[in-house]
């Protein structure tokens, strides 16, 4: 499942939610639809036994009423010959009155038959023992009604409905034409094949569609219906509904075909089928829809990632849904611009460093290149005063032999006084180099304070930079947080929510993206502050470097400024020496102290030389140290463009 498309677990879950339920509920209205049939059959059913049942009574009840009523009527005075043609006569009224009596008669306790209409009988026939009469004798005053049978006169189905009477001369009874509740049972149609039975008292069919009037019924369910008055009995296809007559003691059955209502209910589910059939192709192209509406701005968001990944940061994001989506896609546009700031100012910070590292570089090969020759003017400045030195001690040789000759000391007063005006030229020319060599230190320490007030700024973006990146991390954060609160809720709404869970475990696995994206350019610009730190560092030591070249530099051009002083000092005695030759015998004394004290500034030009040199080549070291520096900064400055230029913007 981990492996499928978004869209794919999107049109699993919707077609999940779609069939399930409409499944269920063609299944479910199917069924009931079929228990309604069902319940709705047997409705009927009970409503035709019942209705069979009072038809029973009303046909059977005003016959009971009118025996009872010829009982209570009749008597032994009443039935005597004189009063036959009464009798006769009130009989044939009630016949042509009631039409569905057959036949109206009075058997008499002496054997005689009074009956309308008249019947032919055979000779000695005694109404005495026929079983209506002996039945009628058994059950005292009350009514008795005979079970049903084929009258022989009509070939009708008939019952005898008999009652003694109340002196107990005779028995009076009537045969009542039942074929109409045969005919009404019949026709009572129960569903569509379901019908309704008639049995008396004796499981004798009276009326029944598959059974012959007068058969006994044998059918497996008859013991339990003649168990009780009412009822249902479930057989396997059919059920049977029964109630008992109350007068008759008669049995009306109906029976009804469950297949039926299986039958009635595949017309519903046919239709429920066309109704799920309809729905799920609405549903799904609904569901097309919708996944087309998640998952499209999904795929752009994921290739503008991918482009901007590549360092694409033109890519446009053209998501207008207001939705989670629509979120997720204003979260990438804030993300792209803030992006593209910091790199925009990256590049920028990146392009300053590079072309100040360039200058410093540039100044700091100049200054190399001055040092070496303030150094070269330096070690020419020693040798001259090495050379003054040696002067200086001929001078005192000289001076110890004075007394030979006036013209080697005049010889040797001019030479000094050559020497001393060519120590004074290479004191100014080493004073020129020196100023020089103190204006290029005030140069290199101008750019390098530049240098460090550069790298200081590039120190200060990189911080903004990383400032940026923890709010795009915080973003990240922020997005992984609602899309971890977006998963609760669709676990909260089941079924329903995996969709939602689906799309909400895609934005946050894209926002671990951005986070792990953000932490990568965070490490680099770590590396870059890191290196940027260490830069500080050196250009604050090349700084103080520096500085100290500068007060060394200093102290040399006073040294120098001594130097000429002295020599200019110098240069007038040694002519006065010339021009008092011939008073150095005089003055033996004085010049031999001059020459002592020449002597001593010699050796201090000369130490001053030594220093100034020194000084020089610690200088040199530094400029080196320094263009050392600016390369590594140059370098620094061509990798972090190089990781910028990568990015389109």
């Amino acid at each position: 499942m981990k492996q499928l498309s978004i869209r794919k677990k999107l049109i699993f879950s919707f077609l999940a939610m779609l069939l399930v339920p409409t499944l269920l509920i063609g299944i479910i209205s199917y069924q009931s639809a079929e228990q309604q049939i069902l319940k709705e059959q047997q409705a009927s059913t009970a409503e035709s036994v019942r209705m069979l049942n009072t038809n029973i009574t009303n046909t059977i009840d005003p016959k009971i009423k009118d025996i009872q009523y010829f009982s209570k009527k009749l008597n032994q005075s009443y039935i005597q010959e004189d009063n036959v043609p009464e009798l006769k006569s009130l009989f044939q009224e009630y016949i042509n009155m009631h039409p569905e009596v057959e036949l109206i008669y009075l058997g008499t306790a002496d054997g005689r038959l009074l009956d309308e209409p008249i019947q032919v009988y055979p000779d000695g026939f005694d109404p005495r023992t026929r079983s209506w009469y002996k039945q009628a004798l058994e059950n005292n005053n009350q009514v008795s009604i005979t079970a049903p049978y084929i009258s022989q006169a009509t070939g009708e189905t008939v019952i005898t409905i008999t009652q003694v009477l109340p002196d107990s001369s005779g028995v009076i009874a009537l045969d009542l034409n039942i074929s109409t509740l045969s005919t009404i049972t019949n026709d009572i149609r129960i569903g569509e094949t379901g019908f309704a039975s008639l049995l008396d008292n004796h499981k004798i069919y009276i009326a029944d569609q598959e059974k012959e009037s007068g058969s006994e019924a044998t059918e497996s369910y008859i013991k339990k219906i003649y168990e009780q008055d009412s009822g249902i009995v479930i057989e396997s296809h059919k059920q049977l509904q029964f109630v008992t007559n109350k007068l008759t003691r008669w049995k009306i059955v109906g029976t009804m075909f469950t297949a039926e209502a299986s039958k009635a209910a595949a017309s519903t589910f046919n239709m429920n089928l066309i109704i799920i059939a309809v729905s799920i192709i609405v549903g799904i192209i609904f569901m097309l829809y919708m996944i087309k509406s998640i998952v499209n701005p999904i795929n752009r968001l994921k290739q503008s990632a991918v482009r901007i990944s590549e360092g694409d940061l033109t890519e446009f994001i053209d998501i207008h849904s207001k939705d989670e989506v629509g979120q997720l896609g204003e979260a990438f546009v804030s993300m792209k611009v803030s992006l593209k700031s910091l790199i925009r100012n990256v590049d920028q910070s990146s392009q300053h460093v590079q072309a100040a590292a360039q200058g410093l570089s540039a100044n700091t090969e100049q200054n190399i290149a001055a040092s070496e020759q303030v150094t070269e003017a330096m070690q020419q400045v020693a040798i001259s005063t090495e050379k003054q030195t040696t002067g200086i001690d001929q001078n005192a040789i000289s001076v110890e032999e004075i007394a030979k000759g006036v013209v080697e000391v005049a010889d040797s007063s001019m030479q000094v006084s050559d020497l001393s005006s060519y120590a004074i030229q290479l004191a100014e020319e080493g004073g020129h180099a020196v100023e020089q060599t103190v204006q290029q230190m005030h140069s290199i320490h101008e750019s390098v304070a530049l240098s460090d007030r550069m790298i200081k700024s590039l120190y200060d973006r990189t911080k903004e930079i990383g400032s940026i990146l923890e709010i795009i991390s915080a973003i990240s954060d922020q997005t992984n947080l609602l899309a971890l609160n977006a998963a609760i809720e669709a676990a909260r709404a089941g079924e329903h929510g995996k969709g939602f869970a689906v799309v909400a475990d895609e934005v946050r696995k894209l926002a671990e993206q951005s986070q792990h994206s953000a932490k990568q350019i965070s490490e680099l610009i770590t590396g870059i502050q890191q290196e940027t730190a260490k830069s500080v560092q050196t250009m604050i030591k090349a700084s103080t470097d520096v500085q100290d070249g500068l007060q060394l530099t200093d102290d040399t051009s006073k040294k120098f400024a001594n130097i000429i002083a002295s020599l200019r000092e110098m240069a007038p005695k040694m002519e006065d020496i010339s021009a008092s030759a011939q008073e150095m015998s005089a003055v033996v004394e004085e010049v031999s102290a001059t020459a002592i004290e020449l002597t001593d500034h010699a050796k201090l030009n000369a130490a001053a030389s030594e220093e100034v040199a020194a000084s020089t080549e610690q200088t040199l070291s530094s400029m080196q140290d320094m263009a050392t520096a600016a390369k590594t900064l140059l370098d620094m400055a061509d990798e972090l463009q190089g990781y910028v230029i990568r990015f389109k913007y």
